[in-house]
């Protein structure tokens, strides 16, 4: 398994460059915040997620989970329900003191953003290329700087959410139907109540680890080529068990909006406005700040009225016909824009805001950083082991996973945030490969091995 630091050791080095990498990127923003510096983007740590921010609020007037656009329109299911709790809590807490919400979020957000930079420098310790892994972790940081470091949105509990299904993935936490099946159930419908997109990714890999059907030799022959499927029975059970218990998480959700909205909605009810915004809205698919300045709660618009006069389910269901109209008229540019948000997500970084002139060298670096996952990926499938060790599969198919759904329906640079140590933990990854091609087979052994021990 390869050679476990000792805790102190790892807490002293790792801690300390993870806090002094967030403390010094923190500080850039408060040197933004009151010197406003042209090549960095508008501050928004006051944002705390817009219709998230609108929702809480409502909830502490007494009107319930309602009014996503800043205007008094009805109960909603447009976002998922925990951030809006935390966030209306949190106000009670401080008395409704807006500012100190604000400072409690950003607070918060800083060290999930620490945490997830530990994480990565501990995998980059484990496989003997730490200081590759700080440069790594510096490089993905700035260039998702804008999401971590200068707004307040859901990218903090996505980002946690991504970090803890990444360590569930990547260790024996499965080995009989116990306890920690259970907590997996729960810890599923938890995060598809944070964002649908993590409770998709938790249940599509959770069913490629536990599926009980496998294929046997008949004879258990090796030379044999006839094999049978067999059903592992207690696999088979730790997946109904977590599945029916994240479904018990999601349900009263669920019933809620049945009974309020009158309609079915699993977790949240805008899917078909993110299609039409991609589809009808924007020019090519990839969401920019001129498509955006169009939304209901940016824009007392078209829209906002819309939604009031309509409600939701009226206001959703009257989007239907021109997304039908342009998939059935126009197909192609259907395929194009899925084409354009797919460079957008893994390959292209395209910036979210059309009002700054990025430093043409800072837009380069941010281009060569953004792109570097796919072809790590790559190399990791072609040039690495052919059994991958768990925390590097892992992380391979988080950021497949997580990304098809955007890719397919919308996407722009925030929503690709949450996935920075993932593509930290992909890129230190390859780097181990090509260390190991280098450096021979006892260097890629001794690498190998020391990949399963990702935690201290």
């Amino acid at each position: 398994m390869g050679r476990r630091l000792p805790i102190r050791h790892v807490l002293d080095r790792d801690v300390l460059a993870a806090v002094l990498i967030v403390g010094l990127l923190a500080g850039i923003a408060a040197w933004n915040r009151v010197e406003r510096l042209e090549w960095l983007g508008p501050d928004q740590i006051d944002h705390l997620g817009a219709e998230y921010d609108s929702i809480a609020q409502a909830i502490r007037q007494g009107r319930g989970f309602a009014d996503p656009f800043r205007t008094e329109s009805g109960p909603t299911a447009w976002m998922p329900p925990v951030l809006p709790a935390i966030t209306a809590l949190l106000y009670w807490l401080t008395g409704d003191d807006r500012q100190q919400v604000v400072w409690i979020v950003y607070g918060l957000q800083l060290l999930v953003v620490t945490w997830t930079a530990w994480l990565v420098l501990r995998f980059a310790r484990c496989q003997r290329i730490w200081w590759v892994g700080v440069a790594t972790v510096i490089a993905f940081f700035c260039a998702d700087f804008h999401a971590l470091f200068q707004i307040t949105h859901d990218t903090l509990l996505i980002l946690a959410c991504v970090n803890g299904l990444w360590l569930g993935l990547c260790r024996e936490w499965l080995p009989r139907c116990d306890w920690r099946v259970g907590a997996w159930g729960v810890f599923g419908g938890s995060v598809a109540l944070v964002n649908p997109v993590v409770g998709a990714t938790w249940a599509v890999l959770t069913t490629w680890k536990l599926w009980p059907i496998r294929r046997r030799r008949a004879s258990g022959d090796p030379d044999d080529r006839w094999s049978r499927r067999t059903i592992d029975r207690n696999r088979a059970t730790q997946l109904a068990c977590a599945a029916v218990l994240s479904m018990i998480v999601v349900a009263p959700w669920a019933i809620r909006n049945r009974l309020v909205l009158g309609r079915w909605v699993p977790i949240k009810s805008n899917a078909i406005y993110e299609i039409w915004q991609s589809l009808c809205l924007d020019t090519d698919g990839v969401l920019d700040m001129q498509s955006i300045r169009k939304h209901p709660w940016l824009s007392a618009g078209a829209q906002r009225r819309a939604y009031v006069e309509k409600g939701e389910i009226g206001f959703l269901d009257s989007l239907k016909q021109p997304v039908w109209e342009k998939v059935t008229r126009d197909p192609w540019s259907v395929i194009e824009r899925i084409l354009n948000r797919w460079s957008a997500a893994c390959l292209w970084y395209e910036p979210f805001f059309d009002d700054i002139g990025e430093t043409p060298w800072l837009l380069i670096v941010k281009r060569v950083v953004f792109a570097l996952p796919l072809p790590s990926l790559l190399a990791i499938v072609l040039l690495g082991p052919d059994r991958l060790p768990r925390p590097v599969s892992a992380a391979i198919g988080i950021y497949v996973v997580y990304l098809i759904p955007y890719v397919l329906i919308s996407y722009y640079e925030r929503y690709g945030a949450p996935l920075v140590g993932i593509k930290c933990l992909i890129v230190l990854a390859a780097a181990a490969v090509f260390r190991s091609q280098l450096f021979g087979s006892r260097s890629s052994s001794r690498s190998r091995g020391s990949t399963g021990s990702v935690t201290p």
